[in-house]
């Protein structure tokens, strides 16, 4: 249970983590002269498979980094004057199982030099083209969710249009992680995965997004943050929320 930083494991509302609103205060990778960039899309790389809940982003404020050399160099400095790994990585920042690390940093810069020509190359991206496309990269420290939350960073800075509802359902059958596990407990989705039941699946998320829709007025549906993508955010957080239910007041106390 993380409780030095729950805001960031458990808020439901995406954009509104720490590490997302600080993630997205300038020198941002998310600004549009950095986001179809080398440095903007290394950045996103690392905030997520690296820094994200770290005190080198949420207490030093660096949030773009310029090249390898830049973030290298950083880190020896910081070493020197005696900080951490917990400083620079959260190794279970998604999950305990997971195995993001600094020493990775190294790899995350090839496909970063790559990114500007394929967005030129591939003008009229899907946003599960481009979820695919960053998936392919193969990279140790980034997993089938750390590609799929970049995608929707993107999605959000317009690199690819808005998702429907359900394009996001797909991604969610496709991740198979912990958005499928909320709609279990919400008894949208059966707990035990079957095959040859997309449609169906497909249907009963678009459902429910638009029951979540019909029940929240345009104002709380603003403040919320809500749109399909929260949606997915959100059932991911039912999932842990259920588990550790003495830290919810930490976290939503004060929104």
């Amino acid at each position: 249970m993380d409780k030095k930083n729950p805001r960031d494991s458990f808020l439901p509302f995406r954009e509104k983590a720490p590490s997302h609103t600080t993630i997205l205060e300038e020198p941002s990778p998310y600004q549009p002269e950095n986001v179809r960039q080398c440095v903007g899309f290394f950045e996103a790389v690392m905030f997520h498979a690296i820094i994200f809940k770290c005190k080198i982003l949420l207490e030093e404020k660096h949030q773009l980094f310029q090249s390898i050399g830049e973030w290298l160099l950083l880190v020896d400095c910081y070493v020197k004057e005696g900080k951490d790994n917990s400083f620079f990585c959260d190794r279970c920042a998604y999950s305990p199982t997971n195995i993001p690390g600094q020493k990775y940093a190294p790899e995350c810069w090839p496909p970063a030099t790559k990114w500007e020509k394929y967005l030129l190359d591939h003008p009229d991206l899907s946003f599960l083209q481009l979820f695919k496309y960053l998936d392919s990269l193969n990279m140790e420290s980034v997993g089938s969710l750390t590609s799929y939350l970049r995608a929707t960073d993107f999605a959000y800075v317009g690199i690819v249009p808005f998702p429907s509802p359900t394009e996001v359902a797909k991604a969610i059958i496709t991740l198979g992680a912990g958005a499928r596990n909320g709609l279990a407990k919400l008894k949208v989705w059966a707990k035990k995965k079957k095959k040859g039941n997309t449609d169906d699946k497909i249907a009963r998320f678009v459902f429910l997004h638009d029951k979540v829709k019909s029940l929240l007025s345009p104002g709380e549906q603003a403040d919320m943050g809500y749109d399909m993508l929260m949606l997915e955010h959100s059932l991911c957080k039912l999932s842990k929320m259920t588990r550790f239910k003495d830290i919810k007041h930490s976290v939503l106390n004060g929104l």
